[in-house]
């Protein structure tokens, strides 16, 4: 009995519809009882030896009570939660798609070095095979649960004013199948797509500044453009037109 202690982990929550009685939730075990106050008294103020041995038992077998410390408790919660994290990384599938290597900027550090105009690397998804990447996610993972809701667009530059077609197609086939997108662009053409900026759509943009107008203007060059910092800030401020 000395090595028995209440769980730091439990959450006693009074019912309006029965008086006298609380819910017992327990934060790892996943328990969920009903109880009387005496109860919820005797583990608050860790009086254990008030409790009947048949209750003490059941207590105990749900968690409510333990013989580890709360240290030890600590310990055992962390691995709980690691072991679960790790799990859902191994089986949780997420998906980014390369809508194209085009870009219409030409930043020094970009690792990719695509060219813009009259490049044999000017290669952008066509509709046949965005119908094969959808079915490939199915082959990957066939249980829709383990895979991610939200499908990223990324490039090169995903969103460029000329893909505007296949970028819609892929937006709305992906509605059709529940999945909803999210874009990594330099939001220089962004204002080409404010159709699909909604909820149900393309929900969120990672869109990068380089710092201030002058240090953004020599990093982040556009290929014709001087002034790529006041078309991306000018972008943020279109209206956007919401459709559920």
């Amino acid at each position: 009995m000395e090595t028995l202690r209440t769980s730091s982990y439990i959450i006693p929550v009074k019912l309006e519809s029965e008086e006298g009685k609380y819910m017992l939730i327990h934060g790892y075990t996943g328990a969920m009882d009903i109880v009387s106050e005496s109860v919820v008294l005797c583990l608050k103020y860790n009086e254990i030896k008030k409790l009947s041995d048949l209750t003490l038992q059941a207590l105990q077998r749900r968690g409510y009570i333990t013989n580890k410390t709360k240290e030890e408790e600590i310990e055992y919660v962390e691995r709980v939660a690691q072991a679960l994290h790790k799990r859902d990384e191994i089986l949780h599938k997420s998906f980014t798609w390369v809508v194209t290597y085009n870009c219409n900027f030409r930043c020094p550090y970009c690792f990719e070095k695509r060219e813009y105009k009259d490049s044999p690397h000017r290669i952008v998804l066509t509709k046949s095979q965005v119908d094969r990447l959808f079915n490939a996610m199915i082959e990957i993972e066939p249980r829709k649960q383990l895979q991610d809701s939200v499908i990223t667009l990324y490039g090169g530059e995903p969103l460029l004013k000329e893909n505007k077609k296949i970028v819609t197609y892929i937006v709305q086939e992906g509605r059709k199948r529940g999945y909803k997108f999210h874009a990594i662009t330099n939001g220089y053409d962004l204002d080409s797509y404010l159709s699909l900026l909604a909820p149900n759509l393309i929900t969120l943009l990672q869109i990068t500044i380089d710092g201030t107008k002058k240090n953004h203007n020599q990093k982040r060059k556009h290929f014709e453009d001087s002034n790529s910092f006041d078309k991306i800030i000018s972008n943020h401020y279109c209206p956007v037109k919401v459709d559920n």
